[in-house]
């Protein structure tokens, strides 16, 4: 299938769900993209390429867009999905997990080749965690 008509059945699908009609303007809101950029999609005039847009599509449509799109979906693939993720649940971590944690994706993402682990990861951020200086 083709991406223009694969983001179309998922535009209204979103809208069966939402139980109305809905504008392709609340539809890109909705995903967190650029309204001009959803209507090209639909248009058919170009394909989403920024890895930020697509993992928005895959965090709201689902994995599928990968295969849509042609793209595999490699290790740093994920991790720039999982960017996506953690930056909305960094508002709930407390202050002291907050610097850690963005000196270890910035590290990751930095060196060259694959990227470590989830354990790996969480090893290194409660490294780094333990090595601050307590407040207080």
């Amino acid at each position: 299938m083709a991406f223009k008509e694969w983001i179309f059945q998922e535009y209204v699908k979103w809208q069966a769900a939402e139980g109305q009609p809905r504008t392709v303007t609340d539809f890109a809101a909705y995903v967190g993209v650029a309204q001009p950029a959803m209507q090209a999609w639909m248009k058919g005039r170009y394909k989403p390429k920024s890895v930020l847009n697509v993992a928005k599509l895959a965090d709201k449509l689902g994995l599928e867009v990968y295969e849509v799109l042609g793209m595999p979906r490699s290790k740093k693939a994920q991790l720039e999905e999982g960017i996506v993720w953690i930056a909305r649940a960094m508002a709930e971590l407390p202050q002291e997990w907050r610097e850690p944690v963005v000196q270890v994706l910035r590290e990751v993402i930095a060196e060259p080749g694959e990227p470590p682990g989830d354990e790996e990861i969480l090893r290194r951020i409660m490294e780094k965690a333990q090595a601050q200086p307590n407040p207080g």
